[in-house]
Order: C-alpha cells, then sequence, then structure tokens
C-alpha cells in the first residue's frame, strides 16, 4: 500500500521490548497477513471461482447454537493500536508481535494471559521490526517461530525462535535453499514438526511456491508441484486441517484482482486440489483464520472485501467441504482487516486483536465462543 494511504489513522505508542517477562508457556497458531505498495488494492471485477458447484451448508460443528462477542477490558498495560501483527497461542498464554501503526513498524512483544485476563510486556531482544511476517506455535518444541514479513522497503526471510521458558528470541542459522524474502504469505504448522509456507509478496512480484521447513533440523524444501498451483497472491492466511492432513489457503489479492475467494488444499497425495463450494464468504483478503482440531473446521472472520471491510464470521467443514456462516448474539467488533485471531482449543474459545477499517486502527480485544446453555435446575 502507497506511503500516506493511511493517513487519517489515529498516532499510537510505539511500545518498548525491553521489559522483563518470565512467564510460563505460550503460543498457539495465529498467522498474519498484510498489505501494502504494489499490493494495493485496486476497482477491478473480483474473479468467481473456478468450477463452484451448490452444495447443501451443514450446520456448524463448534457449537449448538450461536456464537456470543465479548469485548475483554484487560488488566495491565496494553499494547497499542496495530495491524498486520502476528498473534499465536498454547491455549493458556496468546502472544502477539510486531505489526504497523501510522508511524510505521512496531518490534514489540507482548503476553496475555488467557486465565488471568492480563496484559504483559515481554522484554526480549529479537527480531528487527516488521509487519506481514508469519509466526506458529510449534507444539513439539514448546517455541513460537516467526518468518519473514516487511519493514519499510526491506523485505525478510529470516527465521527466530522465541523460548518462553528463557524469555530469549534466537535467530536460526540454516543453509541449503529457503524461500524469498516476502510479507503477506500463508504459513500453518502441521502438528508434526513442519511448518509449510506459500505465496506472499514482495517488490519483486507475488509468488504461488510452497514450501516445508524442518523445524528441528532448520531446513527448507521447496515442494512446488511443477504444473497445478494455485495463482500467485498475497493477503492470506494458511490453516492445517489435521483430519486430512492438508495445507489450505483462502482467497486474497493477486494482479488486477484485490479480492479472491477460491480455496485451496495442499497434501502429499493430491499437492495442490480447489475445493470448489457454494454457498462461501465473499471474495476477500487481510481476514483472520484458524483451524478447530476436535470441530474439524476452519474459522474465519471478517476481512476487507470489494464493498469494505467486513465483521462476518464462517466455518468450513473438513469433513463434508462446507462453508457456513455462524449466528452471532451480543455485541461485535466492527468491521476490519489486516487483525489476526488465536484459538484456544480447550473452551474453545477465539480471541482476536486489533486491525484497521481503513481510517482509524484498532487495540481492542474480543472473545467470541459458543452461546453458554442454561444451567439445569
Amino acid at each position: 500500500m502507497p506511503k500516506g494511504e493511511l493517513e487519517q489513522q489515529p498516532d499510537t505508542l510505539r511500545l518498548s521490548r525491553r521489559q522483563l517477562l518470565r512467564s510460563a508457556a505460550m503460543g498457539g497458531t495465529g498467522l498474519v497477513g498484510a498489505y501494502l505498495l504494489a499490493c494495493k488494492v485496486s476497482n477491478s471485477t473480483p474473479k468467481p471461482t473456478a468450477g463452484a458447484s451448490p452444495t447443501l451448508p451443514r450446520i456448524a460443528t463448534l457449537s449448538s447454537g450461536p456464537m456470543t462477542w465479548t469485548q475483554l477490558a484487560a488488566l495491565g498495560t496494553k499494547p497499542s493500536a496495530r495491524h498486520d501483527h502476528s498473534f499465536v497461542t498454547d491455549g493458556q498464554h496468546l502472544y502477539l508481535f510486531g505489526g504497523r501503526d501510522a508511524s510505521g513498524s512496531l518490534d514489540d512483544f507482548w503476553s496475555y494471559d488467557v486465565a488471568a485476563n492480563a496484559w504483559t510486556a515481554v522484554n526480549a531482544f529479537g527480531p528487527q521490526a516488521r509487519f506481514g511476517h508469519n509466526a506458529i506455535w510449534d507444539s513439539s518444541r514448546s517455541l513460537v517461530v516467526l518468518f519473514g514479513g516487511q519493514d519499510g522497503t526491506t523485505f525478510y526471510n529470516d527465521v527466530w525462535e522465541f523460548d518462553p521458558l528463557q524469555a530469549l528470541w534466537t535467530l536460526v542459522s540454516f543453509s541449503g535453499p529457503a524461500p524469498a524474502a516476502r510479507y503477506g504469505a500463508a504459513a500453518a504448522y502441521d502438528g508434526a514438526g513442519h511448518l509449510f509456507l506459500s505465496h506472499g509478496f514482495t517488490t519483486q512480484g507475488r509468488y504461488d511456491d510452497i514450501w516445508q521447513y524442518d523445524l528441528a533440523a532448520h531446513t527448507w524444501a521447496d515442494i512446488s508441484p511443477a504444473v497445478k498451483r494455485p495463482l500467485k497472491r498475497c493477503l492470506l492466511r494458511g490453516v492445517w486441517d489435521s483430519l486430512k492432513a492438508r495445507f489450505i489457503i483462502f482467497a486474497g489479492q493477486t494482479d488486477g484482482t484485490p479480492f479472491l475467494e477460491d480455496l485451496w488444499a495442499w497434501s502429499t497425495v493430491t499437492e495442490w486440489q480447489v475445493l470448489a463450494r457454494d454457498p462461501h464468504p465473499d471474495a476477500r483478503n487481510l481476514y483472520s483464520m484458524v483451524f478447530h482440531d476436535p470441530g474439524a473446521q476452519i474459522i474465519l472472520f471478517g476481512g476487507n472485501t470489494a464493498q469494505g471491510p467486513v465483521n462476518d464470521l464462517w466455518s468450513f467443514h473438513s469433513s463434508g467441504e462446507n462453508w457456513t456462516r455462524f449466528p452471532t448474539e451480543g455485541a461485535t467488533p466492527s468491521a476490519r482487516y489486516g487483525h489476526d485471531m488465536a484459538l484456544v482449543t480447550q473452551a474453545p474459545s477465539i480471541f482476536v486483536f486489533g486491525g484497521t477499517d481503513g481510517s482509524q486502527v484498532f487495540d481492542d480485544l474480543w472473545h467470541v465462543a459458543p452461546k453458554a446453555s442454561p444451567a439445569t435446575p
């Protein structure tokens, strides 16, 4: 996005990441997209999903009824307003890094204690300021792993790891092939020691490759198929579908088309395969997306569309490969994009932080969960 396109955003406080924290373990899977520069929105007409065929929607399986949103008034000093940050969880803490505001890229790092409803600034020297990076929680080693992103005209393809028990960031050294520097890519953790990364953007253009990173060995492998691939794109998210052992990406933005609506899955069996289903969410970019393992479903919230920012909540069911829009009750986050989302599986509870509507940047923290059932007399 061109510099100055968000000049109406309010100034926000740039916070230090040099305050000490040695709290208990953290993390999760929260991934981040960004928008910028030549990856700006245009006025082109969205392309329809090729080969889409109507199917009957299934009932949302995360809950038996409506979902309820709650805005959380957390204790402690909270992170400043931002968008294009990362947000990951281990089920006990949510960890937020970087992003950007009206002043530029951010490098602060925060922990949110779910049980205590409290924010703490983490003092740990680590990655340079950036936005549009990707982050995951590596449950096999209990670490946050961060890849890539952008700061001004600089794009990164570095890998950082954060150990919450030592409150220590480490820059990973690796040799051999590696993805080109990029921002606004899709990424996900497969639960078996691998990070999957695809697509993204730099000033050199957009990508359509897919990479597998061995988190323990610190080695990358280009697993891009020679023929069938999703369009080059950026401003998208990825999740790992544990039911069918596949990496799923949705929508984003490509050359001449700012809002895509296609859904793709990659696996070792099929490589890339398009999943064409109706009804489905409107074409969009810069949404948030997570995978709920017990329900075997994707949860998607918000994003930017041809009609502007939205605040709808959707589920994609892996078993039937159908989209369902969740009914919601109560107050709802304002329409936004560039936010991020993390899912605490046990509850289940979904947390959303920040984002922008194009005129203001948000610092609010929201929680959405299935509506509580009435107590039995």
